[in-house]
């Protein structure tokens, strides 16, 4: 690989092959997972915003040239930067636990034995009939920070079945993107006209219902799983002139068929997210900690 001495953004060209099957062909983008993704999703407008529910799952929201800095939780991070342009920065809040539960059920608790069986037994019942999972299996993230929270199922009773056990992973994955998004709100004051998704999670229609009627507002899934090649593809393309720009690269990728847009039906009810979260952290002893503050947000009242 030949290089070249210095680089300023995430999209030109840094290098080109000097030898083998791939000589002359240049590497010409660079960007890192997450933010990738945030490009193969077009979050490229201040407030967009995208969560990619993999073993774990990953919210950036874009917050345009100026950076900030959150009170509630979350990591200011640099989204990309394109030649002679200012960067573009997000705030991020990671999830630990999404797709990483549910093979928690499958191999820890044996309640499945696949993962497709997931989206036929949330079907199969209305509701959790009480139960409330909080997957804290090594703390949790964003945007509340406690390494001493440990994981723990309430609400059950007799009645409580396997369905209801598997549709609360799915609601507790849900919840945590929920109160990740608030905190972004209140970080910045950008209103979040939707939600783009990706990852192995989002072929589950019913997960993503779940995911709509809690946020109040629609979620789109991307018509190319993998969002993060996507981006840095883009990124690539844009630096030796396969692409002539952003609005560009909307026009080509919004051409493909496939996007699923899930907009909400109803308005969750149920036990609260964050008594449940306070019976995470409260040790045997029974010294509870204080119960994270109610930011607000656009998605405290969800649309019915």
């Amino acid at each position: 690989v030949s290089t070249q001495s210095t680089w300023g953004s995430c999209s030109e060209v840094y290098a080109v092959m000097a030898s083998g099957p791939l000589t002359g062909v240049p590497i010409s983008g660079c960007v890192g997972d997450q933010q990738a993704a945030t490009v193969g999703q077009m979050c490229f407008r201040p407030g967009d915003a995208k969560n990619t529910y993999g073993t774990g799952a990953f919210v950036l929201m874009n917050t345009g040239n100026q950076p900030v800095t959150s009170t509630h939780g979350l990591i200011t991070t640099v989204a990309y930067q394109l030649p002679n342009q200012p960067v573009v920065y997000a705030l991020e809040g990671s999830v630990a636990v999404a797709g990483r539960g549910i093979q928690w059920l499958r191999d820890g608790l044996g309640i499945i034995k696949d993962h497709s069986e997931v989206e036929s037994l949330c079907r199969s019942c209305e509701d959790t009939a009480g139960c409330v999972f909080v997957p804290a299996f090594q703390g949790l993230l964003a945007p509340y920070w406690r390494d001493d929270a440990r994981g723990c199922i309430v609400g059950m009773s007799q009645y409580t079945r396997k369905e209801h056990i598997v549709r609360a992973m799915l609601e507790a994955v849900c919840f945590q993107t929920v109160d990740v998004l608030e905190a972004m709100m209140a970080d910045c004051g950008f209103k979040v006209p939707s939600l783009k998704v990706d990852g192995g999670m989002t072929s589950n229609a019913t997960f993503l219902q779940l995911q709509a009627d809690l946020l109040g507002v629609p979620v789109v899934r991307a018509p190319i799983a993998e969002t993060t090649a996507l981006g840095a593809a883009v990124l690539a393309g844009l630096a030796v002139g396969v692409f002539r720009g952003f609005d560009h690269v909307c026009d080509v990728l919004n051409r493909r068929t496939g996007a699923v847009t899930i907009t909400p039906c109803s308005a969750a009810v149920g036990p609260t997210w964050a008594d449940s979260e306070c019976a995470a952290v409260c040790p045997i002893c029974g010294i509870s900690p204080p119960i994270p503050p109610n930011i607000g947000g656009p998605f405290s009242n969800p649309v019915t």
